[in-house]
């Protein structure tokens, strides 16, 4: 585990426009990054003019993609080419939509991933660098109101503590991390929304999430840099309440 400085580094931040992903993005932006590239599938101008009016010192960029295309992936982050740090934040909690949510948050995170680590590899043409996987609390105990999403953050956790293995490490220079957000105030989390289940009765099972008092985006945009600093590989992070934590998760092995 080595510290890392994001001074002067390149940012990819996909979901950049989200909730979770503006307060990310505010707080990268602090640290004196060269360049931030916000993906997202669409742009929003006038926001990004603000955020950047906020932040002169570093250059702000915008990349069209939608992640649950391929081919969309491949030439957002080709194009980027010089990635230092890769944030992976889009995301979806709709159960009622089972293939736009695992497209979404698992399939698109997975395909994000595999093709940074193609472009970040130092025994390759990269400098190596940080990924982030932005998974949930969701990701870390049963969500008995949204099962399609806790399976897919759960998913999420299980493929970063897989890549986050020195054995990548050391061959690429990719550390990978994985964020656990709480709940967080987000354009998502809405009532209607919070309370949308796996079936029409799942409602009041959803409801046990709004008894936690929630963060602020920015709140959680502070400990996401404070965890990319600490870059420790493999590393799994719960973020409630404006307070991180490393989950110590253990590993099953078939009994000798």
């Amino acid at each position: 585990m080595s510290k890392f400085f994001l001074k002067n580094k390149n940012v990819v931040y996909v979901g950049g426009l989200g909730g979770i992903g503006i307060g990310s993005c505010k707080a990268l932006l602090a640290k004196g990054i060269a360049n931030l590239y916000i993906v997202d599938k669409q742009e929003n101008p006038n926001l990004i003019s603000k955020i950047q009016k906020e932040n002169q010192a570093s250059k702000i960029h915008f990349c069209s993609m939608d992640i649950t295309k391929p081919d969309e992936i491949k030439k957002c982050l080709t194009d980027i080419k010089d990635i230092d740090v890769l944030v992976n934040g889009a995301g979806i909690c709709d159960d009622t939509d089972v293939d736009k949510e695992i497209a979404i948050n698992l399939t698109g995170l997975i395909k994000t991933t595999i093709l940074a680590f193609e472009l970040m590899d130092k025994s390759k043409s990269g400098s190596g660098g940080v990924i982030v996987n932005i998974s949930s609390i969701a990701g870390l105990k049963p969500m008995k109101g949204k099962a399609v999403y806790g399976a897919t953050k759960h998913a999420v956790v299980g493929f970063s503590r897989s890549l986050g293995n020195d054995f990548y490490l050391k061959k690429t220079g990719i550390s990978v991390l994985c964020i656990c957000p709480g709940y967080t105030e987000t354009p998502m989390a809405t009532l209607e929304n919070v309370t949308k289940g796996t079936f029409e009765y799942s409602g009041d099972l959803c409801k046990e999430v709004l008894t936690e008092k929630p963060q602020s985006a920015d709140e959680m945009g502070e400990l996401l840099v404070k965890i990319v600093e600490i870059n420790k590989n493999g590393s799994v992070w719960l973020c409630r309440m404006g307070t991180m934590e490393e989950v110590v998760l253990g590993e099953y092995e078939e009994p000798k």
